[in-house]
């Protein structure tokens, strides 16, 4: 049996309350988990027969893993998978993130008339006028997706839009603890990103997207899936294709093959 321990947080959600249904588990169990595989997202671990903790993008927890050689680390990326075990002696599994689209929802929209960025308004609003500028001008409209509480609210943002757009600042202390969740959902879709070439998105979704480093490059890749029919066509395909390894179905049977 796995019991999963989260806290209140969208984390806890994402990789806690939506995993557990999937998986079978038992979620928070006040007692009767000293025999399961326990699961600890982003918290101290607390017992089990077997104990994973989830690190997501949370570097604090590596001193707390090396002082417990039995405790075991998730890994939500191939980069923190590689980060994580020349960093620590213990075990390491890499589980992905699971995108949004449980249902395989496809995009029906016609023409590329809407770009769209869905995350942390501290990530994204210090580039957001200067992207929207620059898109009005190839008559492509920006719109963005900072408050959003449920997995629904997240879906009906992707049914608005044709292009995802993910532009932020690249922290270089944790970058290695980064994971591409954003093309997945975007992928899974079928709408293609244009996208910095941070390290985790090139190790698991490289050449399933466009890659752009600078404003102009941004602009010529948003004209480029406008106008080239063809050329959209094949970046939304791949990364339909391989967001399929990241549906939650997938992302569970991952899981339980902890429970050995």
């Amino acid at each position: 049996m796995i019991s999963i321990f989260k806290l209140r947080t969208v984390c806890g959600y994402i990789r806690g309350t939506q995993v557990a249904k999937f998986v079978g588990a038992k979620l928070n169990p006040r007692d009767g988990y000293e025999n399961d595989v326990c699961i600890y997202v982003k918290m101290g671990a607390r017992g089990g027969r077997k104990q994973w903790l989830d690190f997501l993008d949370g570097p604090k927890y590596i001193k707390h893993v090396k002082k417990n050689p039995d405790l075991g680390a998730i890994a939500v990326s191939r980069l923190e998978e590689e980060y994580l075990k020349n960093e620590i002696k213990n075990d390491v599994v890499f589980i992905p993130q699971q995108h949004v689209n449980f249902a395989n929802v496809q995009r029906n929209r016609m023409g590329v008339t809407v770009a769209g960025w869905c995350g942390a308004r501290g990530c994204f609003e210090a580039f957001e006028s200067e992207i929207r500028d620059a898109l009005a001008k190839i008559d492509i409209e920006l719109k963005t997706c900072y408050d959003y509480h449920t997995r629904q609210d997240v879906i009906d943002f992707y049914a608005g839009i044709d292009i995802q757009i993910v532009w932020r600042m690249q922290a270089n202390w944790n970058y290695m603890l980064k994971n591409p969740l954003k093309i997945s959902n975007a992928g899974s879709f079928g709408i293609p990103t244009i996208s910095k070439p941070e390290p985790c998105s090139v190790k698991e979704y490289g050449g399933c997207f466009c890659e752009a480093t600078t404003m102009p490059e941004l602009v010529e890749c948003a004209k480029r899936l406008k106008n080239d029919e063809a050329y959209y066509k094949n970046i939304a395909d791949k990364a339909r294709e391989r967001a399929r390894d990241y549906h939650i179905n997938k992302v569970a049977e991952r899981y339980k093959a902890l429970d050995v």
